[in-house]
């Protein structure tokens, strides 16, 4: 694993009051328990502490997030997501336009909508968001340049913008990888634009996946808007 993508971190502490932390031995388990045949998403990994939606603070209500990954091959060229979905923003499905997850309306019911929050005076929005991040990752075994990677990258966080929303706000430090096996000569707009679509299906796959945890309510567990 190149080094940068193993140190990003999503600060997810409030699930523990910050008592438990990440250490070399921990660090160390997680590599022994690595398996080229694991497909868990949701509540595994840095998607264990991952929540979506504090607008109003945390009191008012957030959904829980995950891991999500996602795959597509185009005869021997193959594009892949994982992401750790962990936003302020809600998080919709672009191909149905669903709102799966974001801030809580005050009896914790339903979404009430980051936007219409933010576009009111009256408003729960409380300025100054709270410390969130999506992290996330494209591997190919296309054939990159670091130039060539880098544009991957750039075009992935359109995956981030077609399912989170606000996003790259101050308060998300949002970050998305590329990495290439260099085994297949690839076209970089295609892996790029295919990046994009599997970084999105990742993060809707994080949302549908993840599982109530500590009084955290799942996607499936709230009403729709």
């Amino acid at each position: 694993m190149v080094p940068i993508v193993a140190g990003a971190v999503l600060n997810d502490l409030g699930f523990t009051g910050g008592s438990a932390r990440p250490d070399a031995a921990l660090g160390y388990s997680a590599c022994r328990a690595a398996s080229a045949s694991e497909a868990r998403q949701g509540n595994i990994g840095a998607g264990v502490g991952a929540s979506i939606g504090r607008l109003a603070g945390n009191r008012r209500g957030m959904v829980k997030g995950g891991i999500g990954t996602s795959s597509v091959r185009v005869g021997a060229l193959v594009v892949a997501a994982i992401v750790a979905v962990n936003c302020n923003g809600d998080v919709t499905d672009p191909a149905t336009g669903e709102v799966l997850a974001g801030t809580l309306t005050p009896d914790r019911k339903r979404v009430a909508g980051a936007m219409d929050m933010m576009a009111s005076e009256t408003g729960a929005y409380r300025e100054g968001f709270p410390t969130n991040t999506t992290i996330g990752v494209i591997a190919t075994n296309g054939l990159l340049t670091k130039a060539t990677a880098s544009r991957v990258a750039m075009m992935a966080h359109d995956g981030l913008a077609r399912t989170i929303n606000p996003v790259h706000t101050l308060g998300d430090g949002d970050v998305v990888f590329a990495l290439g096996t260099g085994t297949v000569p690839a076209d970089i707009n295609r892996v790029g634009a295919l990046g994009a679509w599997v970084m999105a299906e990742a993060i809707v796959n994080a949302v549908r996946a993840a599982e109530t945890l500590d009084g955290v309510p799942c996607s499936r567990d709230i009403g729709r808007r």
